[in-house]
């Protein structure tokens, strides 16, 4: 099977399971198999940014005196209406290709 891109790792992994922290996405990510070859943290990030850039996610920072000890708050991200239209559509598409 074919590696799936990291932006559409992303919007699955909320699509799943809503609201997360980019960490979490991260997780969920690596979670999917040990077998394939999967992203680097890296490459999600730029998967995020490039996805809100699309206003596929929103983008939301935590307020409060939250320390990450990066040097910025927190932030968390959610599917916006169209992003989650595009991630059901990919989902069906795959499902579709791939005979799942």
């Amino acid at each position: 099977m074919a590696t799936l891109s990291p932006e559409a790792l992303v919007l699955e992994s909320l699509r799943q399971n809503g609201r997360q922290f980019g960490q979490e996405i991260c997780k969920q990510i690596q979670q999917v198999d040990k077998s394939e070859e999967l992203p680097c943290e890296g490459s999600i990030f730029w998967a995020i940014r490039r996805l809100a850039r699309r206003r596929l996610i929103r983008i939301v920072k935590v307020g409060g005196n939250v320390n990450t000890g990066h040097g910025r708050p927190p932030r968390y991200y959610e599917l916006t209406p169209k992003g989650r239209r595009v991630a059901e559509y990919t989902r069906r598409a795959i499902r579709k290709i791939y005979d799942l």
